[in-house]
């Protein structure tokens, strides 16, 4: 319990809104989330593109103003304020190692795609060949050095790369409608050459990020207030996701490019294109380093103060994996990870439904339930820190996954995302009331 508390952010370190909506903005800048919203376009009129990120990214939204609340409260990162839905192991072996697995797989993604792309792209400009091997390995070090600066270096370079990818943005909407080839006209006269349904288009949108909102934790918890948190996930991942998703859309009809590196280099200025590449990937995989470094050190029982250890096992393992060239026949596995990541939120939800619905129940008694020993009074009152595993947590967890899985594949139905979320929801708050019950506990802490 000592190492999960250890993570709690103390006041005088919060930040205000501004600074937090940088960071979602910046891990939405990359260049997948180009591909998706080209991807998207493939299958639906631009209308039908906006609306499925709308509507998907508000979804993303109040997920992840729900888990983020939390955080704010209590100041603790996703994977610690698990443990009071699956208990302090289960946020260590299932949330952290979850966790844990899918960032440095996600790192070291990120860093060969940035690594390959640089070496193409020093060819292009220098006339210089840089295996992608080298320039995985130097990047991924880059990255890492300054992951483990740790959340105020990561705010700051925030302030700073974010502003300038959104003028490159920018830049190159005006110039795609400016070139006279395609733009405006092509927009016009655009028709999906493989036409999706709404409910498919807003599946995608909630699963390009769904692992993201999840893990708002680690960064809410700087938060100083729910009012300014929730600011500023909307503007960080709404108004800035729609931004950088409905302009691959763009991108893609208009230009036939979705990839704005690509596009700024046809242009006639790779180095532009160089720098929105190295940006756009240093940002997303710095947020990869800084979460997979909280869940490794909530795995392995380290407290914050180690961080930078656990910042450089991450973003290490992560670059060599990245270098090796071994990731890439592992993406689907990556992927399916990803996708169990989603249930452990519901449960992080139910645990605080749980509690809610606890405080009414003692209020209407006129009773108060204290805290358990060795809990914080700081922390919010009946917030619970379960030693061991919490069984409901377990078995809502494993149903949600199971949901999850079943209906992104087996049996299509809804957003597989939500749908894991809600059914851990459902199974917690039934199976948490009928556990304190049979020990005897009902509306009390245990």
């Amino acid at each position: 319990m000592k190492n999960i508390l250890s993570f709690t952010v103390r006041d005088q370190d919060r930040q205000g809104w501004l600074g937090l909506a940088l960071i979602p903005g910046g891990m939405v800048f990359c260049l997948p989330a180009f591909f998706i919203g080209g991807m998207l376009s493939g299958g639906l009129s631009l209308g039908g593109v906006a609306f499925c990120l709308i509507t998907g990214f508000f979804i993303l939204f109040v997920l992840g103003a729900l888990v983020g609340i939390q955080s704010c409260d209590t100041g603790l990162p996703s994977a610690a304020i698990s443990a009071e839905g699956l208990g302090v192991l289960g946020a260590r072996f299932v949330t952290a190692l979850l966790l844990s697995v899918t960032s440095v797989g996600w790192f070291g993604v990120q860093a060969a795609a940035c690594g390959t792309s640089f070496g193409v792209m020093t060819t292009e400009i220098l006339g210089i060949a840089v295996p992608a091997w080298a320039g995985t390995v130097f990047w991924g070090l880059v990255m890492t050095f300054t992951a483990t600066l740790g959340f105020r270096a990561l705010s700051f370079l925030s302030y700073i790369m974010v502003p300038v990818l959104l003028l490159t943005l920018s830049y190159a909407l005006y110039a795609v409608f400016a070139s006279g080839t395609g733009g405006m006209a092509a927009l016009l006269a655009h028709r999906p050459s493989s036409p999706i349904s709404l409910g498919a288009g807003i599946s995608v949108a909630v699963g390009a990020w769904a692992m993201g909102a999840c893990t708002t934790g680690d960064w809410c918890r700087y938060a100083k207030d729910r009012k300014g948190l929730i600011l500023s996930l909307f503007i960080g991942v709404v108004v800035k996701g729609f931004v950088v998703f409905f302009a691959g859309a763009i991108f893609s009809v208009a230009a036939g490019k979705a990839d704005i590196s690509a596009l700024l280099a046809g242009m006639g200025l790779p180095a532009m294109a160089l720098v929105t590449l190295v940006l756009s990937a240093w940002t997303t995989n710095m947020m990869n380093a800084y979460s997979g470094s909280i869940a490794v050190s909530v795995l392995l029982g380290i407290e914050e103060k180690r961080f930078r250890l656990t910042a450089a096992i991450t973003g290490i393992t992560g670059t060599a994996l990245g270098a090796a060239g071994i990731l890439a026949p592992y993406l689907g596995f990556l992927g399916l990870l990803s996708s169990l990541v989603p249930p452990v939120a519901g449960v992080i939800i139910a645990a605080y439904l749980a509690r809610i619905l606890r405080r009414r129940r003692a209020a209407k008694q006129d009773l108060k339930a204290p805290s358990p020993p060795g809990v914080p009074a700081e922390l919010p009152e009946g917030f619970i820190l379960r030693p061991g595993f919490h069984p409901p947590g377990l078995a809502a967890y494993g149903f949600g996954a199971l949901t999850a899985w079943l209906s992104g594949g087996v049996l299509p139905f809804f957003i597989p995302p939500v749908n894991g979320i809600l059914a851990a929801v459902a199974v917690y708050l039934v199976l948490d009331s009928l556990y304190r019950e049979g020990r005897g506990q009902r509306g009390k802490n245990i």
